[in-house]
């Protein structure tokens, strides 16, 4: 697994297959290929090679080589919706989603 890890307070801020291709940008920062994603060296180290990550580890876990993975002090569990929006709100916008859905499967059904 390829593990990209904030360098301020080693969180793991995402991973990627260890199949993935690490290039570099001209401009130093190293880029994976297949995600088209860039990191300023300067705040993020990806490192390759990690082995028996913990399921869900973005931002809840921390990972140092010397002493592996660890939960991150500062982390908490999410509670309601990620929106900020009231439960009521959240709830309407999905209902009509939901019902958009099904009216373009409809469609497509006839």
């Amino acid at each position: 697994m390829i593990l990209v890890i904030s360098k301020s307070d080693k969180v793991v801020v995402n991973t990627y297959p260890e199949a993935f291709e690490i290039s570099e940008l001209s401009n130093g920062y190293p880029l994976i290929v297949e995600a088209n994603v860039a990191f300023p060296p300067e705040f993020y180290a990806l490192l390759k090679g990690i082995k028996d990550v913990p399921e869900n580890v973005k931002m809840r876990y921390c990972y140092e080589e010397s002493t592996g993975f660890y939960e991150n002090p500062n982390w908490t569990e999410p509670t309601g919706n990620l929106y900020g929006l009231t439960e009521e709100e959240y709830q309407s916008i999905k209902d009509e989603v939901i019902e958009e859905i099904r009216q373009e499967v409809m469609k497509s059904v006839e």
